[in-house]
């Protein structure tokens, strides 16, 4: 494929930056570079040759008005032109085609067999033909094998030598002089062949040199764009001029341009000017330089972003360009609280490990204290130890699971049949809530059983259900628990919905809806979910959120997807 100007400018949209090894030439088929080449090549020999075939015709004519000349002459020069016209339709011959092929049949040795018959029939007091054998050396030189070249240089001094003894018959004190000058005649042939031949060789691998590269720069900027396109981290290319060369999908959204089509239009951003009052007061020369800036939005509120902004490096005779790399404040706090509860995870379960013993110690000492008679107050008391230590001590246990999350593996004595233990679970929550009228609940799964440790699968569904009596509407049927079959990637799983009616959630909330310690409410630890979520992912199950609707009415709902237990698949 022939390059063009568009290609080279997305090219050269994002400079190499050490694109792996590279890709050898070798890897890229040479003969999708090189036609582009030969072919051009072909069509101008061509139009040479009918050049030189009108040419000759002209001279032949003239010389027959003026001088007594053969009409064989003029008949030859004639059926070459009408050669050389119809070649411009042809198609070129394959430099690896053998010398004796159709291909170059029409073409060099033609051209021989033409010169040739046209200097057998020249006069004595006619035209020097000789620089015209340079032409089909020329030919098969530039598009064909070094071989070809330099056989076609043998056969045109030939031809010369073959004219010279001829000459030398005719005229015996000519002898010396026409052998000296075919002689310098063929050996111009053979350094033409062989130069010429050598030049475009060069000229090929140069250009196939050429054209890899574009490819290699046209498949890096390809690659670079889509690895920017998909950074969350702004990033806006500025030219030397200080005009916006380029802008990720990322750095759109936070100038306030997510649907402005070309960087032009991207100039009329809201966050821009104010972008472009920051940099014209920071230092010039400076390689590297960061910052903060506040930008407005166009909701009327403002952002804060944090910028790097650095120096491309670029040839002394190039202008260097500038790069900016915006993040909004509120990602970089938020990477900063997920790496603190990160280690407040790692602190929670070592308070959590050195809390264990001491809590067994509680509890054997508790359950020593039971036997003995006690008082009913003293009944009441240590009862409430042993509720609580073992409470407790499940927490510990969950915190400590938590902490190094693996699959469980399927055991057939451990795996509740769905719809039975989900009744269980609620009918336990609603003695517990008594404002039973507020929930609503449809098991449609079947007999199917569920890979989940059955005590788990009830602290998923109670902490589901805590969520939904916090946030959900008082009113009747307010709650609504529904369990089912459903495809998923064209196999059947059960799925397990609680649905309640209430407003939507928080923005802030709802995009860290599963992270630790986010909640929208004083009373809540923000616990919750972050544990449902992390204990689907141990039992394979999935756990997300939808608006969803409901009978006419728009409440929130959690779905819990899981696979149906096989017990085959334990044989």
């Amino acid at each position: 494929m022939e390059p063009n100007t568009a290609d080279w400018q997305k090219a050269e949209a994002f400079a190499p930056t050490g694109f792996g090894p590279g890709i050898p030439l070798d890897s890229v088929a040479s003969d999708s570079l090189r036609p582009s080449s030969q072919d051009r090549f072909w069509q101008q020999l061509m139009r040479a040759r009918i050049l030189i075939a009108t040419v000759l015709l002209v001279l032949q004519v003239y010389l027959f008005n003026h001088s007594p000349m053969s009409v064989l002459l003029l008949l030859v020069n004639l059926a070459y032109l009408g050669i050389a016209m119809a070649s411009l339709g042809w198609t070129r011959p394959s430099p690896s085609a053998s010398a004796w092929s159709a291909g170059w049949a029409k073409s060099v040795w033609i051209d021989l067999a033409v010169f040739t018959a046209l200097q057998a029939l020249q006069p004595d007091n006619g035209m020097a033909l000789t620089p015209l054998f340079f032409f089909p050396v020329l030919l098969a030189a530039i598009l064909g094998s070094l071989l070809l070249a330099l056989g076609t240089a043998a056969c045109a001094t030939l031809s010369l030598l073959s004219m010279a003894w001829w000459h030398s018959l005719q005229n015996p004190g000519l002898q010396a002089s026409v052998y000296v000058q075919a002689g310098i005649a063929g050996a111009g042939l053979f350094a033409v062949a062989a130069l010429g031949n050598q030049l475009a060789q060069r000229l090929l691998r140069e250009q196939s040199a050429a054209q890899h590269s574009h490819w290699l720069a046209s498949l890096e900027a390809s690659v670079n764009s889509l690895i920017v396109a998909g950074l969350k981290e702004g990033v806006v290319v500025l030219a030397p001029d200080g005009s916006i060369w380029h802008a990720n999908h990322a750095a759109r959204g936070m100038l306030g341009a997510e649907e402005a089509p070309t960087h032009t239009s991207m100039a009329d951003a809201p966050g821009w000017l104010a972008l472009q009052h920051w940099l014209s007061q920071r230092p010039s020369g400076e390689q590297e330089t960061r910052g903060e800036v506040s930008l407005p939005i166009p909701d009327g509120g403002q952002r804060r972003l944090r910028i790097r902004m650095q120096t491309a490096a670029s040839p002394a005779e190039i202008p260097a360009c500038q790069v900016l790399f915006l993040e909004d404040q509120r990602d970089f706090e938020t990477r900063l609280q997920n790496e603190k509860l990160a280690a407040m995870g790692r602190i929670s379960a070592a308070v959590a490990h050195e809390i264990r013993n001491p809590l067994a110690a509680i509890i054997q000492a508790n359950a020593l204290l039971e036997e003995d008679p006690l008082l009913p107050a003293q009944a009441k008391l240590t009862n409430m130890i042993r509720h609580s230590a073992h409470r407790l001590a499940h927490t510990v246990d969950d915190i400590l699971n938590l902490v190094q999350i693996q699959p469980v593996e399927a055991d057939a004595g451990n795996t509740p049949v769905l719809d039975p233990q989900v009744r269980q679970v609620v009918l336990e929550w609603q003695g517990q809530h008594p404002q039973g009228m507020r929930l609503g609940m449809w098991l449609q799964a079947g007999p199917h059983r569920v890979l989940f440790e059955p005590e788990h699968l009830r602290r998923v569904l109670i902490n589901l259900l805590d969520n939904a009596d916090r946030h959900a509407d008082r009113s009747a049927m307010s709650i609504r628990i529904r369990s089912q079959i459903v495809m998923s990637s064209g196999k059947s799983e059960l799925q397990l919905s609680v649905w309640s009616l209430g407003p939507p959630m928080d923005e802030h909330v709802k995009t860290h809806l599963f992270e630790p310690f986010v909640t929208s409410g004083s009373r809540s630890s923000g616990l919750g979910l972050y544990i449902c979520q992390e204990l689907c992912q141990r039992y394979r199950a999935t756990l997300h959120y939808i608006r969803q609707d409901d009978q006419g009415m728009t409440g929130n709902a959690f779905h819990i997807t899981m696979p149906i237990f096989q017990p085959h698949a334990l044989r």
